[in-house]
């Protein structure tokens, strides 16, 4: 419940800023899409495709959604994971991007019954046109229970 708290006056403080800050900018209403599709193929198969969907509010400002879909296995066990999330980007400057986005995952591990696992990221990174290289921090991320890295690399493209 303490978490859940903390998460909503978060949301609530970071839309209230960005909409006062961003409200009278010139440049609106632009659709991207994009998202990251990725795979490992060895001792354990990994095969990643996460579409996203972004509205830029104005040049410094976009919000968005996506779908997560991660299958991973190996000889002894396999794991499915769907997820949704919700995206918020900030660009203060043209080569700098602050990212939130809370997801929200179903995990099936083939002898276990699914889990639902919740992740809040908060990310930084270096921008340069469609293309957003940085890390994420996954401030809800619980040892042995989340299906990422508490930090981790992303790499981020929207046309």
């Amino acid at each position: 419940m303490k978490k859940a708290s903390l998460l909503l006056l978060f949301l609530l403080t970071f839309s209230s800023l960005s909409y006062g800050q961003f409200a009278n900018s010139q440049k609106r209403g632009k659709w991207r899409f994009g998202g990251n599709i990725g795979g490992t193929f060895g001792n354990t198969t990994s095969i990643l495709v996460a579409p996203s969907a972004i509205y830029d509010y104005n040049k410094y400002l976009s919000w968005g959604g996506g779908i997560t879909f991660q299958y991973a296995g190996n000889n002894l066990n396999s794991a499915t994971r769907l997820g949704v999330n919700l995206i918020g980007l900030v660009n203060p400057i043209e080569m700098i991007q602050f990212s939130t986005a809370l997801e929200y995952s179903r995990i099936k591990f083939s002898d276990q019954l699914p889990s639902y696992i919740p992740s809040l990221f908060l990310g930084i990174g270096y921008r340069t046109e469609n293309v957003t290289v940085g890390l994420e921090y996954d401030v809800l991320h619980e040892p042995g229970k989340s299906p990422h890295l508490r930090t981790q690399p992303f790499i981020r493209v929207y046309f």
